[in-house]
């Protein structure tokens, strides 16, 4: 059974937002000790930071034992961040979650069920989940999380939120690695695929006994309602230019169909079919994104749209590095964006790339393969370091006034004469030319 408000015109008010997740109390009050698991501030349009809040305040709040935030490689939120995202829930609630420690062994992922699902021979996949989402401590797991079209996943949240958010380091790199050989571009804006069989496998045999309530938002864009639109860390009402943002639909319950049928209305609210492939597509990234391994949504979910022989611009002058961490940084600036290709003979070739896979993964998901320019302007990462991981380089003091964002419409512009499609938020959907 699945708990469910959606508005297809429009964005749902505060106000019906806090009666549905009242709702949600009355189910959860019932349950013993919950550990909850919403994502970081990377994911701070979901919504989730909202409701995170409203749960602690309910008649469940005081259920709520500790809170973990489901950064599966990103940086751990600060503590300016978690203020910013989750309010005055206390402190003292927070764990962080490290994807290299504190884990136990859940299970082993079979290589022939790899093999079946994903065509891909030669790998096992164990896996490995923080100890607190192992703990008989707590009698139930909340994960709360949009579902939005994904590079790895497909769908972005349900069990990912857990698996790949609260997992350690073999499953992050395996997954992302498979979803990259096997083809981004077969498994984007796609509920059912073959990196979502082995987070299903790994819930349904490694996590049986474990009670998850999903509660999943499916955000987009609505008219300008003051209620309904979601504050940014800046305090800015929308991403989204002219129009307002925020949720437009929660589902939640235990089980799949919850997932399933927000799928459904982030098809609806995510994939943007443009109709015709632009020869420039302008991107800029929120202030709270600050390294291009986070940033190169901006390509993931453009490069379906983008134009053979064409520039993708991405404006982020608050990036500042491009791993998450030193060794993720150290394999992007060593081997580069080149390729699918070029990074899996890399893979054959270097133990250290073979030992960190997520990354040789967004090496590949980075790259246009050759089809279209892509131009970084970064405010902290200098022009020799941007061209030497494959990119080309704008310095944000010399980009022209035609492209700053402050000056496009959300969508196609024309600007003295050049079509120009500008995407502000590109972690909130899929865009296919």
């Amino acid at each position: 059974m699945t708990l469910e408000i959606y508005n297809s015109a429009n964005l749902l008010e505060k106000s019906e937002i806090s009666a549905f997740m009242e709702k949600i109390s009355m189910v959860l009050k019932k349950k013993g000790n919950i550990l909850l698991l919403p994502p970081d501030i990377s994911r701070f349009s979901s919504g989730a930071g909202m409701l995170s809040k409203m749960l602690y305040k309910s008649e469940a709040g005081n259920r709520i034992k500790k809170i973990i935030p489901a950064t599966g490689t990103h940086s751990p939120m600060t503590r300016q961040e978690k203020r910013t995202m989750f309010g005055d829930i206390p402190d003292t609630l927070f764990a962080v979650h490290d994807w290299k420690k504190d884990l136990c062994h859940a299970g082993t992922i079979p290589e022939d069920f790899i093999r079946e699902k994903t065509g891909i021979c030669g790998y096992t996949i164990p896996v490995w989940l923080n100890n607190e989402v192992l703990s008989s401590e707590y009698s139930s797991i909340v994960s709360i999380g949009q579902v939005v079209p994904h590079e790895v996943a497909g769908m972005a949240n349900h069990n990912k939120n857990i698996i790949i958010g609260t997992g350690g380091s073999e499953i992050i790199n395996l997954s992302h690695y498979l979803s990259a050989v096997y083809g981004m571009e077969n498994i984007m804006g796609r509920s059912e695929n073959p990196v979502r069989d082995l987070f299903d496998y790994s819930e349904n045999n490694f996590l049986p006994d474990r009670e998850i309530f999903y509660i999943l938002t499916v955000c987009g864009r609505g008219s300008e309602t003051p209620e309904g639109g979601i504050d940014g860390p800046e305090g800015r009402r929308s991403p989204v230019k002219g129009r307002g943002y925020g949720i437009k639909g929660i589902f939640a319950g235990y089980g799949k169909e919850c997932y399933l049928k927000a799928c459904k209305a982030s098809e609806m609210e995510n994939i943007f079919n443009l109709g015709k492939k632009p020869a420039k597509i302008v991107v800029s990234l929120d202030n709270n994104i600050k390294s291009m391994w986070i940033g190169n949504k901006a390509i993931y979910r453009s490069r379906l749209a983008a134009a053979d022989g064409g520039e993708l611009l991405i404006v982020a002058p608050q990036v500042s590095m491009f791993g998450e961490d030193k060794t993720l940084d150290s394999m992007i600036r060593k081997y580069g964006y080149t390729g699918k290709e070029a990074i899996t003979k890399a893979v054959e070739a270097n133990n250290d790339l073979k030992e960190n896979l997520s990354a040789a993964a967004h090496l590949i998901h980075g790259s246009s393969e050759g089809r279209f320019k892509i131009t970084w302007c970064p405010g902290k990462i200098g022009k020799e370091e941007v061209l030497k991981a494959g990119y080309d380089y704008t310095a944000p003091e010399n980009l022209p006034d035609e492209y700053n964002p402050s000056n496009l419409a959300e969508g196609f512009n024309n600007v003295k004469g050049e079509e120009i499609y500008y995407i502000s938020n590109p972690g909130q959907g899929l865009w296919r030319g």
